[in-house]
């Protein structure tokens, strides 16, 4: 009887524990460099049905608001059904003139829950100015 309803606990629980992973992407976060020419701010919303990012950028005299975009969940199992346990997310900006894929994991490993949250972002341009492809990697906070 007590390994049934250890079972059960189990499989109840379960759900929760691994819905609360990637919930603590769900913030408003900002880069801990206040000096940054590149992203200042970043909000990402969980749902049961997705992920979302909106990002703001350095500009003049006011932040650039580069608006709401699906990001895709990753978790290290690659198993069906866990994208609850995602630790990584992928988003894509796609401009006239460049695209922008941004990575977000957690950078503070093992903490509860974690606060600092590493974005990575890969930039090529596509308006034929000859520019190379470039990448940066930014710390963000909670706001």
């Amino acid at each position: 009887m007590n390994r049934i309803i250890a079972i059960v606990a189990c499989v109840l629980v379960t759900p929760a524990i691994a819905f609360a992973q990637l919930e603590a992407f769900d913030h408003y976060w900002v880069n801990t460099d206040a000096a940054s020419r590149s992203i200042k701010a970043v909000n990402i919303q969980v749902t049961r049905s997705g992920v979302r990012v909106r990002v703001w950028g350095a500009c003049s005299p006011t932040w650039c608001d580069w608006g709401w975009t699906e990001a895709e969940a990753y978790s290290k199992s690659g198993v069906e059904g866990e994208r609850e346990d995602a630790n990584a997310l992928v988003a894509t900006y796609d401009f006239d003139f460049a695209t922008t894929i941004l990575v977000f994991k957690f950078a503070t490993v093992g903490a509860q829950p974690p606060r600092v949250l590493s974005v990575e972002t890969y930039t090529r341009f596509n308006d034929g100015s000859g520019r190379s492809p470039y990448w940066e990697r930014m710390i963000l906070t909670i706001g």
